[in-house]
């Protein structure tokens, strides 16, 4: 079983760094008035079919059982498999050698404009440390039952949609400043909520409708 999920994580992430890079190489052709909106919309897209997929991979699991899901997870990415086809890729050039290439890339990295805004990146999100054991407190410390940790996970994904969506058709001019600004102090307040689920102060509310 961890061989097979190790697999699964594998493929998954590989697949995914390869579809950045391809819309990261695409967006490069986007004109400066609506640069953004590429990458934007894949992020789109992939939310809306992770806040589908949510609720029917917990009905299928409720009804049919995991195997099922399993099958799903096998046969659905080979519809994707023709598709390759029709992607547009230079075969034949100059390839730089491995010493060329890092030198390019350090080269790139000592630029201010690089490193100056990938370094708060970098920091913003090694900050962002996600709770491992949060799940398994909701679960057997608040008595949240798989339902209630399932309806969270999709309530999840329907705010990350909804996040994106903002984005893209308000916030794509924007200066990432004030995103950034607002989105930490948004993070601030939900994390205090979730301390005062913690200490069960939740102002009369069920630990599920609060969380």
């Amino acid at each position: 079983l961890s061989l097979s999920f190790f697999g699964y994580g594998f493929g998954m992430w590989f697949a995914d760094a390869t579809a950045d890079a391809l819309v990261a190489e695409k967006a490069r052709d986007e004109p400066l008035a609506t640069r953004g909106s590429l990458q934007s919309t894949c992020y789109t897209l992939r939310f809306f079919g992770q806040m589908v997929a949510a609720p029917l991979s917990t009905y299928f699991y409720s009804h049919i059982g995991p195997q099922f899901i399993v099958q799903c997870l096998c046969v659905i990415p080979c519809v994707m498999f023709p598709l390759t086809v029709f992607l547009y890729e230079e075969r034949f050039f100059l390839i730089k050698s491995t010493q060329d290439q890092c030198k390019e890339i350090w080269k790139t990295v000592c630029s201010r404009s690089v490193w100056e805004p990938m370094s708060f990146v970098y920091l913003f999100n090694i900050f962002q440390v996600s709770n491992a054991a949060w799940r398994e407190f909701l679960y057997t410390v608040l008595g949240f039952t798989a339902s209630q940790l399932n309806s969270l996970l999709v309530a999840s994904y329907v705010l990350l949609y909804a996040g994106t969506m903002s984005y893209k058709y308000f916030l794509l001019q924007a200066s990432w400043r004030r995103i950034y600004q607002a989105c930490i102090l948004l993070n601030s307040f939900l994390s205090l909520l979730q301390l005062m689920l913690i200490r069960g102060k939740t102002f009369g509310l069920s630990p599920f409708l609060f969380a």
